[in-house]
């Protein structure tokens, strides 16, 4: 994105991409505002041709893509208004009048809003996109210049490059609800995403498996991925009551005292992976026999820890008759 100075107002070169139409092109479109020449360019991103030019305001500056892809915002600088085109025929549906020399418009994420930077007039005008006219006019700081909606769609950020601050807008009252200081002539601005998060729930199972030789329990540990993101990797560790020791271990778990450690990964979101493990019942006493598993260790973040711990208890009467859940 480059810059210049017009008409004593700093003014924005905009380019944007988007899906390509199905009637059109194979790959993504890109979209530049041609300051200079009152149109906007329209490049097939696939062959990296100009495949068609549609003529908007004066000293157009910016250009905005609908979430959903079907509708074009451009700022036209010289002429104080925002064109809409129709992205499948790159035709001009309406021409919206806002504040003075407008250079940045972002669109809500559910594409209901449309928030212009009036940099003549310290202003921002809100464009409601499903009547193509603006429904609310918030004053900002001093020299308005870029804009960009939070992911969640709740707060839009306006640079203000004159008076050295960033407004925050509640976009449920289009009101200002923070001005925040500390920076040197704020000109553009972007989000960074949110880190990934992979939700671990934790389940674990068990089974008697008795006879006169060998009788033991047979447990399963899974780790099951609720998501939204892929986990890379996970631990989790199984506590067995005292005195008692883990054999037939599954690859990736160990034992120590007392403990059985198993390690996952990776497991898409929506998918699961298990591990087993048996505790031999001639080395437990009669009763109760509680094992416990926890995840105590996973990437990327897990945000959820309500669902991090997993346990059941088994009954041996003696070690040829045992009961579990």
């Amino acid at each position: 994105m480059s810059s210049l100075t017009m008409g004593g107002a700093l003014a924005l070169t905009g380019v944007v991409a988007l899906s390509a139409p199905a009637h059109a092109a194979t790959g993504p479109l890109a979209y530049i505002a041609n300051i200079g020449g009152n149109t906007v360019s329209v490049i097939d991103t696939s062959t990296n041709a100009v495949t068609a030019s549609v003529t908007v305001g004066s000293s157009p500056a910016n250009v905005a893509v609908s979430p959903v892809g079907t509708q074009a915002y451009v700022t036209n600088l010289g002429s104080n208004t925002v064109s809409v085109f129709d992205t499948a025929t790159n035709a001009v549906t309406a021409t919206v009048p806002v504040g003075s020399n407008p250079l940045t418009v972002a669109l809500t994420p559910s594409g209901a809003l449309a928030y212009v930077t009036n940099n003549g007039t310290n202003t921002v005008s809100v464009i409601d996109t499903a009547t193509t006219a603006v429904s609310a006019t918030v004053t900002v700081g001093s020299g308005p210049n870029g804009v960009a909606v939070d992911p969640s769609g709740t707060t839009a950020y306006v640079t203000n490059n004159y008076a050295d601050t960033v407004s925050a807008i509640d976009t449920a009252t289009n009101t200002v609800t923070t001005t925040i200081a500390g920076f040197t002539g704020p000109y553009g601005l972007a989000f960074r995403p949110a880190p990934p998060t992979s939700d671990i729930d934790v389940d674990l199972t068990a089974q008697p498996h008795l006879g006169i030789l060998t009788p033991y329990l047979s447990y399963t540990l899974t780790a099951r991925n609720t998501g939204p993101g892929a986990l890379t990797s996970a631990t989790l560790t199984a506590t067995l009551p005292a005195g008692a020791s883990a054999t037939n271990l599954a690859p990736g778990c160990t034992s120590a005292t007392n403990t059985v450690t198993c390690t996952y990964g990776p497991i898409a979101a929506g998918a699961s992976a298990s591990k087993t493990f048996r505790i031999p019942l001639s080395l437990l006493k009669i009763g109760p026999v509680a094992v416990t598993g926890v995840r105590t260790a996973s990437a990327p973040v897990d945000p959820n820890p309500a669902n991090d711990s997993a346990a059941i208890t088994c009954t041996a009467l003696s070690i040829v008759l045992v009961s579990c859940p």
